[in-house]
């Protein structure tokens, strides 16, 4: 891609921005991975408001935080940058005559938050579509995060206006830092504060911070969730099955379900009282019907969580009855193929005529491959069976 340098020009305020206070000019640079060799200056001292910049910048420690791939220096500041980062700005006869969808268009295809961050903190004219992007999709690695947008739920009324249209929110340690038990639990809060600012969100993605036994407001909390359409878990423990069905049953429009290194801690099927897990689950059905189903397991416990899952809820409820694609990833070789083998057929049998795709990589052997003769509508299928991969249209 040829070297395009984006020069800002003088903007004119808007009712939103017309009480900023003037600051110093700054020249910054960004990176981002999707448009490399993009740069973004401000040269105009009042382009960038001081409010904007100061909430942008709470909002960069909870959701914009960039990692060590990010390259953002101050002019002057350039040793070890590379040569096609060194171009000029555009003229200010060129720049000036760009229309500002063409901006717009650019952030639309920047999926770098830290390059959003910096855009939103440049220019009035650049704040409102970079910070639309920049909280379409909020990480909330840590309880420092938390609190901070904790914080501005409270105090900001443009946080709790872009808040409204957030689309996905990530709840938990990033890169395999931190573990279940690092920091003080913020989770079972999080549906309690923001189920009513976030009306929007339809993907909902947690790890490494889901207690085995959440507390009880947090599974009537979710409730609040009402168009979330997609979950993830990943990285965690719970304590039984029921723990994880209340959790997925509490979002009513839940069509996408991904379960990545799942455990379940207690092995029993009967609850307190010798009451059965199966005669629990009778008594409170859930009407969730999935469309989609993707499990991943790296450990012989995840493994065998995925089949208890399905012997004591997948083929015991109606949760899997319209499901339409499936994916298993095993990558280990317990409790061997012949097991695995085991918990996908029996899957795969009451799945029926709905499942059209399917996508397998076991450890498994030819003769110990998934059977399908049950799923006459499948149009889709790829297996990867011992490393080696067979795709069918």
């Amino acid at each position: 891609m040829q070297n395009i340098a984006l020069s800002v020009g003088r903007s004119t305020s808007s009712p939103e921005t017309s009480d900023a206070t003037a600051v110093r000019p700054r020249h910054l640079r960004a990176r981002s991975s999707s448009l490399p060799g993009i740069k973004l200056t401000a040269r105009d001292p009042d382009d960038a408001d001081e409010a904007t910049r100061d909430e942008v910048a709470q909002s960069d420690g909870l959701a914009a935080r960039g990692g060590d791939d990010h390259v953002v220096r101050d002019e002057g500041h350039g040793e070890g940058v590379a040569a096609h980062d060194e171009a000029r700005p555009l003229p200010t006869d060129i720049s000036d005559r760009i229309a500002i969808e063409i901006y717009e268009r650019v952030f639309d295809h920047i999926t770098d938050q830290f390059t959003l961050f910096i855009a939103a903190s440049i220019s009035r004219s650049w704040y409102p579509r970079a910070t639309h992007w920049l909280y379409h999709s909020i990480s909330i690695p840590s309880r420092a995060s938390y609190d901070l947008l904790v914080n501005q739920l409270h105090t900001s009324p443009r946080v709790q206006r872009w808040l409204r249209s957030t689309h996905k929110v990530t709840l938990g340690y990033r890169d395999g830092s931190g573990s279940n038990n690092s920091g003080t639990p913020f989770l079972d809060t999080f549906p309690l504060l923001f189920g009513q600012a976030c009306p929007s969100l339809q993907v909902l993605d947690i790890g490494r911070i889901l207690r085995p036994n959440p507390h009880p407001t947090f599974h009537r909390a979710l409730r609040q969730f009402q168009h979330v359409v997609s979950l993830r878990l990943h990285d965690a423990e719970l304590s039984n099955i029921a723990q994880l069905r209340r959790i997925v049953c509490a979002l009513t429009c839940l069509e996408e379900l991904a379960l990545d290194d799942l455990v379940l801690i207690e092995p029993q099927l009967s609850q307190p009282g010798g009451v059965m897990l199966q005669d629990v689950l009778s008594r409170n059905p859930c009407n969730i019907r999935l469309k989609r189903l993707r499990v991943e397991a790296h450990t012989s416990d995840c493994i065998k969580t995925f089949g208890r899952m399905v012997d004591q809820w997948f083929v015991c409820s109606r949760i899997c009855s319209s499901l339409v694609e499936l994916v298993t990833v095993f990558e280990n070789g317990e409790p061997g193929p012949a097991a695995q083998a085991g918990h996908v057929n029996r899957l795969l049998q009451f799945l029926g005529q709905s499942l059209t795709s399917f996508h397998c990589e076991n450890y498994m052997e030819l003769r110990e491959s998934c059977d399908l003769a049950h799923n006459t509508a499948l149009r889709q299928l790829t297996l990867h069976l011992n490393n080696f991969a067979t795709t069918s249209p």
